[in-house]
């Protein structure tokens, strides 16, 4: 089936660039789970709606063209369309992602994109007691603004959303308990970022404790003051994310049709 492609502003058109960009990237980075996962992208000017990769894609399939465009109710707005302009079926949309995005995008008018993802070291640290401890340099821009979800099984109930807000307050990252890490940007750049420095700070976390040994920690005041340069700094992404752009072209720049 095909149809007429709507005409995208230039803002929207590069969202839908910088968002593919992000599925491929995760992928590349492990951040993926078959077609599980999902990454969003608040349309520029639309406030209600978002763009979200279409469930049953693997993240390396994505492209700015086969986003789907939902609005507050879960309609889709947008549909995706392959490379040649065929319309694609979104008969088997992810509601768990429509939960967990809009709860957010709702609370919180400064988040334009959210990421949620099963990696393997944020989801070990996920169901650890003591749950994130900021032991190298990287994770201490997480330092007392990290937030916890408590797992309540499938994200199928949309009373769940306004728990997940509550949740995630006004900070910009989220361990969901038993299930996986949650990131949110200002921009497509800031939401990957986070989770790329939040996935290697959970690694060097098991890495430490599986050695056995005594673990040194700087002060509160020092980590506080960590915390606070990165906030001081250029948003996160700034300078990595044109370099990860001209990495993935290199590589493939299928993610752009």
């Amino acid at each position: 089936m095909r149809g007429d492609w709507p005409a995208f502003s230039e803002e929207e058109y590069q969202t839908r660039i910088d968002l593919a960009a992000c599925h491929h990237l995760a992928d590349l980075n492990g951040f993926s789970d078959i077609v599980w996962n999902h990454i969003s992208a608040r349309v520029p000017g639309e406030p209600n709606r978002f763009l979200i990769n279409m469930f049953g894609l693997r993240f390396d399939e994505v492209t700015a063209s086969n986003l789907v465009t939902l609005d507050e109710n879960c309609e889709v707005v947008v549909p995706p369309r392959s490379s040649d302009g065929e319309i694609l079926d979104t008969s088997g949309m992810n509601f768990t992602g429509f939960v967990i995005h809009s709860a957010i995008y709702n609370a919180r008018e400064d988040v334009n994109c959210i990421m949620h993802s099963h990696p393997r070291a944020g989801v070990a640290v996920s169901a650890l007691e003591e749950g994130f401890v900021p032991l190298i340099q990287d994770a201490f821009q997480f330092y007392n603004r990290i937030s916890y979800h408590e797992y309540e099984g499938l994200s199928l109930d949309l009373d769940e959303r306004e728990r997940l807000a509550a949740s995630l307050g006004d900070n910009p990252v989220m361990i969901m308990r038993n299930h996986g890490l949650l990131t949110t940007g200002v921009t497509v750049a800031e939401a990957y970022t986070r989770m790329y420095y939040l996935e290697l700070s959970c690694q060097a976390q098991l890495d430490i404790l599986s050695m056995g040994r005594p673990i040194h920690l700087p002060s509160e005041e020092v980590l506080e003051k960590a915390a606070e340069q990165y906030e001081r700094m250029s948003p996160s992404g700034t300078h990595e994310w044109p370099a990860l752009l001209r990495m993935l072209d290199e590589i493939d720049t299928s993610y752009r049709t």
